[in-house]
């Protein structure tokens, strides 16, 4: 970098003339969005804000959807794995050194980017409400990986027709859902909720060939010993926000495990039925958001809790809040329809309709409620 040293518009200001040294020295000012690094070169400062999509990508300033290079495509291997921060250097999240777990591959998603999560065949990646993680604006595809995969592409490059052989022979990846979270109100110390999300969803977020199980074997307990009242936070697994979409497509969902209370009912609050399997858990909820099954699901069996949870502290279901199938599987459309807790449902003219969430579930298939 060339400065010019002697005019009258920078003589005595900011440029210093180092006798000792004998080199100038040059005063940087906070507010001119520049830094020097550790190797004393000067460098373009960028804001760390969440929300800012302004980032250097390769050694240039860039906005746009498009990943960094070493987060474009995150490999999660939950038996081989090291959880590594990826770098442009360090090669973790390469198919040759991958990640071990789900949550920490979404932990390194870029704001506003568009990013490919592979999970490793035939394992189980588990995600806690102990230690959930929120993810923000952009978009994420969670698809499968390994030998099979690989042995099933060499025969035909449809994906879609591999995720399904990869699913109907049970050798998918499975993301199991674990755990619960119990906290003490803001208000009342006494009054403690129970949350149960893994994922707090503020993007778009596609599970393609990846199978989800609900773990319900947990326990709703006092752990502070002078609680009062326990009652619900968050119901479900994958809790989504603002406009966020989840798409859930050849898949299997399954349920494992049920609830269990050490508390008596005086304890925990009317209106939780915890030895019913359909007792309000599910796998996600909706708030200004969208939740979408479609392309031949291979298996949704007869799973012991909802797949829309039970909307428990949060906002009520409204009007920009979407549930629906985008193919027209009859038995997807009524295995949905019973799926979703608190349908608000309607008898018009002999005729039922939902009221909300907006559905594109076909009328004939909501008689399931009265």
């Amino acid at each position: 970098m060339t400065i010019k040293t002697v005019a009258p518009s920078n003589m005595g200001k900011g440029i210093e003339w180092n006798k000792d040294e004998k080199k100038y020295e040059v005063s940087i000012s906070e507010n001119s969005g520049l830094q020097l690094n550790d190797n004393g070169e000067l460098e373009l400062r960028v804001s760390a804000l969440e929300s800012n999509q302004l980032r250097l990508l390769n050694g240039e300033l860039y906005q746009g959807t498009k990943s960094s290079n070493h987060l474009l495509n995150l490999y999660v291997d939950a038996v081989n794995g090291v959880d590594i921060t990826p770098t442009e250097d360090n090669g973790a999240g390469t198919r040759a050194k991958p990640l071990k777990t789900f949550a920490f591959a979404l932990k390194q998603h870029e704001y506003g980017a568009s990013q490919n999560i592979w999970l490793h065949e035939n394992q189980t990646h588990i995600m806690s409400a102990k230690s959930s993680v929120s993810v923000s604006a952009g978009s994420i595809l969670v698809q499968p990986y390994g030998s099979i995969v690989d042995s099933l592409l060499a025969t035909s490059t449809n994906r879609t027709q591999v995720h399904i052989k990869l699913q109907t022979q049970g050798l998918g990846p499975v993301v199991q859902f674990n755990d619960v979270l119990l906290a003490r109100d803001s208000v009342n110390a006494k009054n403690v909720r129970y949350y149960t999300p893994c994922i707090y969803l503020y993007c778009s977020l596609t599970f393609d060939g990846i199978s989800m199980e609900q773990n319900l074997d947990f326990t709703i307990s006092d752990p502070y010993g002078d609680t009062t009242i326990v009652s619900k936070g968050s119901m479900s697994r994958i809790a989504c926000y603002q406009r966020a979409m989840f798409y859930f497509s050849r898949g299997r969902i399954t349920c494992v495990g049920s609830v269990k209370t050490t508390l008596d009912s005086n304890i925990l609050k009317e209106g939780f039925d915890l030895h019913n399997g359909m007792s309000g858990f599910g796998f996600v909820y909706i708030d200004n958001a969208s939740t979408i099954m479609y392309n031949q699901t291979p298996s949704v069996n007869e799973i012991g809790c909802y797949y829309l949870a039970d909307k428990g502290s949060g906002t009520a279901y409204n009007s920009t809040s979407l549930v629906g199938v985008l193919d027209s599987d009859a038995t997807l459309c009524e295995w949905l329809s019973k799926r979703i807790y608190e349908f608000q449902v309607e008898n018009q003219n002999g005729v039922k309709q939902a009221l909300a969430p907006i559905t594109n579930i076909p009328s004939k298939y909501l008689n399931v409620w009265s």
